[in-house]
C-alpha cells in the first residue's frame, strides 16, 4: 500500500465515522424503512468484495471494494442500531463494524508506540556503539563530549 492509498484510507474512514455520527443524530427524522436502499448498497459492496478477494487476490480493486464496504458498514451501523425496522441479526452484523473504531485507535496507538520505541532504540544504540554506519556508506565516529557524529 502506497502513501496515497494510506492517506485515502484514513480520510475515508474518518469521513465514515463523521457520517455515522451525523446519521445517529438525524436518524429519528427518517422513516424506519428508508434504511433499505443504503443497506442493499452495502450488501452488494460486501458481496462483490468477497467475490473479488477470492477471484483476484492482491488486486487493487478488491482493496478498494473492501474499503468502501467497511466504510459503508460503519456509516450505517449506528443508524441500524437505532432502527426498529431491522431484525436482530442485521443489527449485530452492522454493529460489528463499530468494533473497527477501537481497532483503528489501537493500531494508531501501536504505530506511535513502535516509532517511539525505534527512536529510543536508535538513541540507545548510538550512545553505546561509538562507530556506526552512515546511511549512504562510510562510517561515523560518535563524539561523547558534544553528542554529535562526524564522518571519517
Amino acid at each position: 500500500m502506497g502513501a496515497i492509498q494510506l492517506i485515502l484510507t484514513i480520510c475515508l474512514y474518518i469521513i465514515s465515522i463523521v457520517l455515522s455520527l451525523l446519521l445517529a443524530i438525524t436518524s429519528r427524522k427518517f422513516r424506519d424503512e428508508s434504511i433499505r436502499m443504503p443497506l442493499a448498497l452495502h450488501l452488494v459492496l460486501a458481496i462483490f468484495t468477497v467475490i473479488f478477494a477470492f477471484t483476484f487476490p492482491g488486486q487493487p480493486i478488491s482493496e478498494y471494494l473492501m474499503l468502501f464496504a467497511v466504510c459503508s458498514g460503519l456509516s450505517l451501523s449506528v443508524w441500524a442500531l437505532k432502527n426498529q425496522y431491522l431484525s436482530l441479526p442485521v443489527k449485530l452484523y452492522l454493529g460489528a463494524y463499530l468494533l473497527t473504531i477501537g481497532l483503528f485507535f489501537m493500531v494508531s496507538f501501536l504505530i506511535i508506540l513502535y516509532n517511539k520505541w525505534q527512536l529510543w532504540n536508535l538513541q540507545r544504540r548510538t550512545a553505546v556503539q561509538p562507530d556506526c554506519k552512515l546511511l549512504f556508506g562510510g562510517t561515523a565516529k560518535h563524539d561523547k563530549n558534544t553528542g554529535s557524529s562526524h564522518q571519517i
